[in-house]
């Protein structure tokens, strides 16, 4: 079961319960409360078969509306929206007090309690805090600051209801000897009303309260995952291995440079990292960022597809001209087909072979020749030898 599943029959049961243990508890009081001052003694027929048969039906809408609804919106709004109706549609039969004051009290109370739950689980994470685009440490610093808001926040509400829940409870109990006349049903009357507290306690505590402290450590396990550093380079890494970076679309010349370079991999001349080598289901991006922190030579095979890739220009090509820059990383690139290279940051570097036309326009398999002599040219690269 996922996460999302599990919050589904969380508030499920959460609502049904409120709505059940509400009418029957309200159904059982008031037969009891013989002397209230407004309506006397009042029976409910109807009390019992309602709470019975309600919980079931707001179990199951409840579980079809968070597992069916696409809009987080209504996955937020609509498990609230569907409790306080059915307390609605039961009201009628609760004459002559109408509407309820104990149905209503308590079921408004629930059904806040439940679109506050249901907003904190599905509010989507802010696109400036997940946007790859920003600068990783201008990035790490917002998650911390976000860590740090919903840290607050739930300490906040926690602190907020400890103090409106006394006065609120103090209330209650207060109340009764003014609704009856006896004082034993007075007692009666407050010991339900307390009863009514623990189980708005218990959805927010468990509900409200729980998703927002797991919001705050969600966030922070997401602030993790960046250190302020260069590009997801532990500080302990070495240089070593042969990155290559090209369109998934260009991937015949990738496994033709390959191919080509099987003999200098095969005698551990080399070691050559690529996408294609992370497996499906693994963290890919931790698997390219320790790749990244880990290259020696970074080869480019540039296209027009490779230009185009707005994926390779943020994950892949930033990252290593800085690591040039600052760290030597040396950078090679291949000329594949007709493109704008001259607009690309890579112009300013050199090539790895002549690059009067581009490998897919030379005539026959003059491309195995060239592809041979960038294949000398990383290996000298790797080993440290001037091109």
């Amino acid at each position: 079961m996922t996460k999302d599943h599990w919050f589904a029959v969380k508030i499920a049961s959460l609502n049904a319960l409120a709505f059940s243990i509400t009418i029957a508890g309200v159904t059982y009081i008031d037969a009891r409360l013989t002397s209230h001052f407004a309506y006397g003694a009042r029976v409910y027929p109807y009390g019992y078969p309602i709470s019975l048969c309600g919980g079931p039906v707001l179990f199951v809408a409840t579980l079809l509306v968070l597992t069916k609804a696409s809009s987080w919106k209504a996955k937020a709004a609509l498990p609230a929206l569907l409790l306080a109706l059915l307390g609605i549609l039961a009201l009628p039969f609760f004459r002559p007090e109408l509407p309820h004051g104990g149905i209503s009290v308590w079921l408004i109370q629930c059904s806040l309690a439940s679109f506050l739950t249901c907003y904190l689980h599905f509010l989507p994470w802010p696109n400036w805090l997940t946007s790859e685009d920003i600068d990783v440490s201008i990035r790490s610093e917002r998650r911390k600051e976000y860590v740090v808001f919903w840290r607050a926040l739930a300490g906040s509400m926690a602190v907020v209801y400890v103090l409106l829940i006394l006065p609120w409870s103090n209330f209650i109990w207060n109340q009764s000897p003014h609704i009856v006349r006896d004082p034993g049903q007075a007692f009666v009357l407050s010991e339900f009303g307390a009863t009514g507290i623990v189980g708005v306690s218990l959805y927010v505590f468990w509900g409200i309260l729980y998703e927002s402290f797991r919001r705050a450590q969600d966030a922070a396990d997401l602030a993790l995952q960046d250190k302020v550093q260069d590009p997801a380079r532990p500080a302990s890494s070495v240089r070593s291995q042969v990155f290559i970076s090209y369109s998934h679309k260009d991937k015949r010349w990738l496994d033709r440079l390959q191919t080509m370079l099987k003999p200098l991999v095969r005698s551990g001349a080399i070691s050559v990292w690529t996408q294609a080598v992370i497996q499906p289901g693994a963290r890919w991006r931790e698997e390219l960022q320790r790749a990244l922190a880990s290259t020696k030579v970074a080869v480019f095979l540039v296209s027009d597809n490779f230009l185009d890739s707005d994926f390779i220009a943020q994950e892949e090509l930033r990252p290593l001209l800085a690591a040039a820059e600052k760290e030597g990383v040396k950078i090679l690139w291949v000329y594949l087909s007709h493109c704008l290279y001259e607009a690309s940051p890579l112009w300013e570097y050199q090539a790895a072979h002549d690059i009067k036309q581009p490998l897919d326009q030379l005539p026959g398999e003059t491309w195995k020749r060239v592809l041979r002599d960038v294949a000398r040219a990383i290996q000298k690269a790797a080993s440290g030898e001037q091109t």
